[in-house]
């Protein structure tokens, strides 16, 4: 086996690749590839700022729904902690009638499980109200404590 070198020179002009596409691309378009191609580009360019623009409306539209989601829960939570309230008075004033002898002990115990009952219904809306929040910081990127305040700052200002 034998190898051998030679030192000749090619008669063809070196360049490189970018040279290459340098060229090409400065010469005539006769049929319209590089104008469509930048077209196309444009037009992908378009597109993602379309997508980016729907995707901040759904965001938006994401924590304007879970905000009116969280005022009604807290209106509901309002309501909740009222039925509560009259509850475990009704239940008290049953209490003392009953050890009055006013009223019989399944009255007491009936009125006791319906405060009990009320008191429920309170903690499960309260909890479904943090769900909510949760929510809200989800979407927002706020700090919890500081979404909290700001939401009870609007709370006031709307009464």
């Amino acid at each position: 086996a034998s190898v051998s070198r030679s030192n000749q020179q090619s008669s063809l002009p070196t360049g490189t690749t970018s040279q290459a596409a340098l060229q090409a691309s400065w010469e005539i378009d006769l049929f319209g590839g590089n104008r469509a191609a930048r077209d196309a580009a444009q037009a992908r360019l378009d597109s993602a700022h379309a997508g980016w623009h729907d995707a901040r409306v759904s965001v938006a539209a994401e924590v304007a729904n879970q905000y009116y989601g969280l005022r009604a829960c807290e209106q509901l939570l309002a309501v909740a902690k009222q039925d509560a309230t009259s509850r475990a008075d009704t239940a008290r004033l049953t209490e003392l009638s009953a050890k009055a002898g006013f009223q019989s002990p399944a009255s007491l115990a009936l009125a006791r499980a319906s405060a009990a009952d009320g008191n429920n219904r309170y903690i499960t809306q309260r909890a479904a109200c943090d769900v909510n929040v949760k929510a809200l910081v989800a979407l927002t990127a706020v700090a919890e404590p500081e979404l909290r305040r700001k939401l009870a700052d609007g709370a006031a200002q709307a009464r």
